[in-house]
């Protein structure tokens, strides 16, 4: 049965939030943690579409969990809803996609731009095909990450996008491919001076190409934590095809290569993981004879760079890997076709084993002749107010990022005032994604809550935080679930000021949710 989101238009922002976050005030998320998977089960036929909760078994680190939540989702049966505009001067993060929805990456970091014609076109192949059930994003990774074209099934205005897909190679290669250059001629000229000069400018092609490297694997880390943060609220599975020549270009072979950049990838996976972001990479560069090798590179680095990373993030993510195929718009069907059927299963985790740690998990399927998929493991998030370092970065991260946060569900309102350069901002936030403990008889949270002025390329020109310190009455909490959390602040603007970004930190399950609005409303 597919399953039906509607967002509202409203008049006023208490409406919209009474209507969407109606639960029962009575529920309190204290005690436990639910913990999900998105599971694919293969036979020699295909998807396996038959199975019963009693068929699947799942292991916490050698520790069984019962199965507390299970169902099965059919791609082709998802029904797509398209949204109701909002009211003037309001803007959400909260999501109206369904399961299985697909991004589309285009890949320009880590792609030749001589790579990138042929990939486009085979982008466009894949398009023309799209089946009614398929639901697909563009989206391109350069100097930032770009939407080029939002969630659609609409073949010709996809089609249009893609024909525009380029990505230009940064200013950094750009320098390295000059620095070549002069090594070269450096190189063929002749006396002492050549002798010292030289090795000077091979040490200095060298440590830009190694700079270059590092750029190219913080920018892919950073965009893939922003697609699995602003896939962070949406149910069951999602998948991100990820058309790219590599990640990255190897530094001295895969021993150093794992040593400078192994936390980086792994965060990146582990925030895809905890999403259910399954990565499916497709080779940009279609069916090759033989390895492509960077000048100073040997085959076995540039393999590991450039397939094994990928492979093992797809591993990572419960995603598949497609490479050295030469129908490149074939593979990208595949990667959507693979997740025709899933399983939901889920398990609550008690709040004595929120441990902060990563959990290995293991899900067996009491059937013969079958392959199960599906992520590695999951962090049982505990008390975060403990890593200070590791939530500046998450907040800084969701502030320089192009996409919003959806951890959290918040809708902001815009308003003018009187005052010239001047502004209210209402915030709400859903109380019910918010985890409470219990203290001296109230249920408490700490949320971090800030407010950035930004430019209209994104940069934050002001950013104002505080702490929001949360106890509530067992009364009072079921009244605010009703109500939901409130919060104004009046801005006074800079002259560069064009979008407000707002943003909060659970600071007792670690979610975020941000949202960005124009900082030039529409006047009521």
């Amino acid at each position: 049965m597919g399953r039906t989101v509607i967002r509202t238009s409203i008049a006023g922002l208490a409406a919209l939030l009474a209507t969407t976050f109606a639960q029962d005030p009575a529920v309190i998320k204290i005690a436990t943690r639910l913990v999900q998977f998105n599971v694919i089960v293969h036979d020699h036929k295909g998807p396996v579409a038959d199975l019963k909760k009693q068929d699947f078994s799942i292991l916490d680190h050698g520790k069984p969990r019962p199965i507390a939540v299970f169902h099965m989702d059919s791609r082709k049966s998802n029904d797509h809803v398209t949204p109701a505009p909002l009211a003037p001067n309001v803007f959400t993060n909260r999501h109206t996609l369904e399961s299985n929805s697909t991004i589309l990456l285009f890949d320009g970091v880590n792609t030749q731009y001589s790579d990138q014609a042929y990939a486009r076109l085979q982008i466009i192949k894949f398009i023309e095909r799209l089946q009614p059930a398929d639901r697909v994003a563009i989206y391109t990774l350069g100097r930032e990450l770009k939407v080029v074209h939002d969630f659609s099934s609409d073949t010709a205005s996809l089609i249009e996008a893609a024909k525009a897909l380029r990505v230009r190679i940064s200013a950094g290669d750009d320098q390295a491919v000059h620095l070549n250059a002069d090594s070269q001629l450096a190189a063929a000229a002749s006396g002492r001076f050549a002798i010292a000069f030289g090795p000077m400018m091979d040490n200095l092609t060298q440590r830009a190409s190694e700079s270059n490297i590092t750029r190219q694997v913080n920018q892919t880390e950073l965009a893939l934590i922003a697609i699995a943060r602003y896939f962070g609220s949406v149910p069951g599975r999602k998948n991100l095809v990820w058309v790219s020549s590599g990640f990255p270009i190897s530094i001295g072979g895969k021993d150093e290569f794992k040593t400078r950049f192994d936390a980086q990838i792994e965060d990146a996976a582990r925030a895809l993981m905890d999403a259910n972001v399954a990565v499916y990479p497709v080779d940009a560069r279609g069916l090759m004879a033989g390895p492509v090798l960077s000048p100073g590179e040997n085959s076995q680095s540039t393999s590991f760079s450039e397939q094994e990373m990928m492979s093992l993030i797809a591993e990572r993510t419960g995603g598949k890997a497609y490479f050295n195929a030469n129908d490149l718009h074939g593979s990208i069907r595949r990667a959507l076709d693979d997740s025709d059927v899933t399983y939901t299963l889920g398990f609550y985790l008690p709040e004595g084993e929120m441990d902060s740690k990563f959990h290995d998990i293991k899900i067996a399927v009491a059937r013969k002749g079958v392959s199960v998929r599906a992520r590695k493991g999951y962090i049982a998030y505990g008390d975060t107010t403990k890593s200070e370092g590791s939530r500046e970065i998450a907040m800084k991260q969701v502030l320089a990022a192009g996409l919003d946060a959806t951890g959290l569900p918040v809708t902001v309102r815009i308003d003018r005032t009187a005052k010239p350069n001047a502004i209210q901002v209402t915030a709400i936030i859903d109380p019910h994604s918010l985890i409470f403990t219990p203290k001296d008889g109230q249920f408490v949270d700490a949320v971090d809550l800030v407010i950035a002025q930004q430019a209209a390329d994104g940069r934050n020109i002001k950013v104002a935080s505080e702490l929001l310190s949360i106890a509530f009455t067992a009364e009072r909490y079921k009244q605010i679930m009703s109500e939901n959390l409130r919060i104004g602040r009046a801005l006074v603007l800079t002259p560069e000021t064009k979008m407000i970004r707002v943003m909060f930190y659970d600071r007792n399950s670690g979610l975020i949710g941000s949202v960005r609005g124009s900082a030039n409303p529409n006047p009521q």
